[in-house]
């Protein structure tokens, strides 16, 4: 089970990356890109809002959907488009059979 850190006005972006399965630079990206504006606190750290939630959910729909002309990504990053959860034991799968086939 996660555990969520939640902080006054919003949560960590640990916890919404745990929650959508994204990797916090994915999140830090959409942030350079102007797509996310979450809050900050004294500390500097960015706290998400409901808003942010909502619109992060709108982002991730758009980018994994190739029929909504949004561009996938404006990076290399491979975690700027997350794969889905149920292709990651495939991948892991074949890349840990790629170390061990050398010839």
């Amino acid at each position: 089970m996660i555990r969520v850190k939640e902080k006054v006005g919003g949560l960590t972006i640990s916890t919404v990356a745990d929650r959508y399965e994204i990797h916090p630079q994915t999140l830090r990206s959409y942030e350079r890109e102007g797509l996310l504006t979450p809050a900050r606190s004294q500390g500097n750290t960015r706290l998400y809002n409901e808003e942010d939630l909502e619109q992060l959910e709108l982002i991730l729909t758009r980018r994994r959907d190739p029929q909504s002309g949004y561009p996938s990504t404006s990076s290399t990053h491979s975690e700027s488009t997350p794969m889905p959860v149920s292709v990651r034991p495939a991948l892991f799968s074949l890349r840990s059979n790629e170390g061990g086939a050398a010839s």
